[in-house]
């Protein structure tokens, strides 16, 4: 089915609305007719949309009443977001006063929102009264449509990327790896036909197929800056920067999605503060190697912000206590900030946080911390004087994917773990003090598929019970020069597929193929690599 940007933008509108109660939205806000006769304009260029995009190479004016009407769309999102920013604001108000009080919202707000909507109601229906000029037919997005060349235009449809299907394949394999390895850094394909969509990564090189990929989803409004003069479109919505400073002439670009300063810089007076003041309508911000020292407490304007990435600033020791304004953030990259004290405080009220890596110096999470962010999928924790990990944790319900790496101090307890009922793939890295897995990982038996276990000096013994871990499907050990053998039930989990064993002297003694004395326990295993041996079946 080919979703058309629109499409896209009405759905959300309505997922985001549907979360308010019909009667609340009627009496708090006020806005409900206003939003129906949005969507309902809104409807009725969708059905023209798929015509509209093929005549648009032949004519230049379908072009330019696509790009108004791309226009329009943005600011429906903008609108949108600001309706759920303040819904999420509510929401932790409520959380902090321990009690639900009735969704009432500032008068100022109310006529600052109906104003907004009126004026792109207005102009959405003038353009959907030019639409008749150009004698567009009405479409169902299921019916074919003729292949266009490789024209790029500012608009494009999300699912029509001529001649990259295999590329785009090669490049999400290539950028997400391993699955057992987290995402360090950004690579941003933002506002494919008004949508966003980040895909985090492992790499932090920007190839010239991701370049060419990016250029023929987002066209003109797509720009990677290297040189200080260079011509930037005005249409331009997502900046790569790869310079070490910072172009000044940026700054007048107001409506920035996405920025990504992409540059290993040493130079730790770097300022962030125009391109916060400047780009308040960020999705994406990617100071990755940044060494500046403070993050600005203006960090709140940013209230658009879905994604963050500090990732390998050395320099930064505190964040702002603002920073957990960003209600709508869902990506917040830590990793490997070594002068990080710890986390504020309030970091619970980042309650759309789905993915979360973090490197500090603190010694333990508070409770009210980490174990509130109940939406986290993904969690990558490091820190050489991390000592435990909060009870709360078991309130993660819904986390996939947990990395704990280079905790020399940390202890497990019994418990931890426990409640991850959902748990797909685990990494424990660097855990000298580690002696067994702890029992509370048994509420994942159902879930875990992927287990990857390494440079834990101290681990002595695999638990019996992990026999019973039925879904798992890869299995690694590096590094564990205490593990002498594994548990007699490994030989029942039919689904393991890949079973690595490196540097573990003892146990690989006792895998050895065909005469070692663990070898039958695992002698069903599809791929099994034993230190420089690859064995398959």
């Amino acid at each position: 089915m080919a979703d058309t940007f629109l499409f896209g933008i009405v759905r959300e509108i309505t997922q985001k609305l549907a979360s308010l109660a019909a009667d609340e939205v009627k009496l708090a806000w006020g806005l409900e007719e206003e939003l129906r006769r949005l969507e309902d304009t809104a409807t009725t260029i969708e059905a023209v949309l798929l015509d509209a995009e093929e005549q648009q190479v032949r004519s230049r004016a379908v072009r330019e009443w696509l790009r108004r009407l791309q226009d329009v769309v943005r600011d429906i999102t903008n609108v949108v977001d600001d309706i759920a920013t303040e819904a999420l604001r509510r929401q932790v108000e409520n959380q902090i006063t321990d009690k639900v009080t009735r969704f009432l919202s500032k008068p100022k707000f109310q006529l600052q929102m109906g104003h907004k909507i009126r004026n792109i109601r207005k102009r959405l229906d003038e353009i959907s009264a030019d639409a008749r000029q150009f004698n567009f037919i009405n479409r169902d997005s299921d019916m074919p449509v003729t292949t266009r060349g490789r024209e790029t235009y500012s608009y494009v449809r999300q699912s029509e990327v001529t001649g990259r299907d295999n590329d785009t394949e090669n490049i999400v394999k290539e950028l997400l790896g391993d699955s057992s390895n987290f995402e360090l850094s950004a690579i941003a394909i933002i506002g494919i036909g008004g949508e966003s969509d980040s895909r985090l990564t492992i790499t932090f090189e920007m190839h010239d197929l991701m370049n060419d990929l990016a250029r023929s989803v987002i066209g003109t409004e797509f720009s990677k800056i290297q040189d200080q003069d260079q011509d930037i479109s005005k249409c331009v919505r997502h900046v790569l920067l790869t310079r070490p400073t910072f172009p000044e002439l940026l700054l007048k670009f107001k409506m920035l999605w996405t920025f990504m300063w992409l540059f290993d810089n040493y130079d730790s007076s770097i300022c962030v503060d125009p391109i916060i003041f400047s780009f308040r309508y960020l999705r994406v911000l990617d100071l990755s190697l940044m060494r500046f020292k403070e993050l600005p407490s203006s960090i709140k304007k940013l209230k658009y912000l879905r994604f963050l990435n500090l990732f390998g600033n050395s320099a930064i020791k505190r964040l702002p206590t603002s920073i957990c304004k960003l209600y709508n953030l869902q990506t917040l990259i830590l990793s490997e900030t070594d002068c990080l004290k710890e986390l504020p405080k309030d970091i619970w009220k980042l309650i759309s946080l789905r993915h979360l890596s973090v490197t500090s110096q603190q010694k333990s999470f508070p409770e009210r911390g980490l174990g509130c962010l109940t939406a986290l999928l993904t969690l990558s924790i490091s820190g050489q004087f991390l000592e435990s990990l909060p009870n709360s944790m078991q309130n993660l319900t819904v986390l996939e994917d947990l990395e704990i790496s280079s905790c020399t101090e940390l202890c497990f307890s019994e418990n931890d773990m426990k409640g991850l009922y959902n748990l797909q793939r685990l990494s424990i890295k660097g855990l000298p003090r580690l002696v067994r897995i702890p029992l509370g990982l048994q509420h994942a038996a159902t879930t875990l598929k992927c287990l990857h276990i390494g440079f834990c000096l101290g681990l002595i013994e695999l638990p019996e019970w992990l026999g019973t871990f039925a879904s798992l499907r890869r299995l690694t050990l590096i590094d564990c020069p205490k593990l002498t053998s594994l548990p007699q039930g490994i030989s029942s989990l039919t689904n393991l597929k890949v079973l690595k064993i490196l540097e573990c002297p003892y146990l690989s003694r006792r895998c050895k193929k065909g005469i070692g004395e663990d070898w039958p326990k695992i002698a069903h295993v599809p791929q099994f690599y034993l230190d420089e041996e690859v064995y398959r079946i």
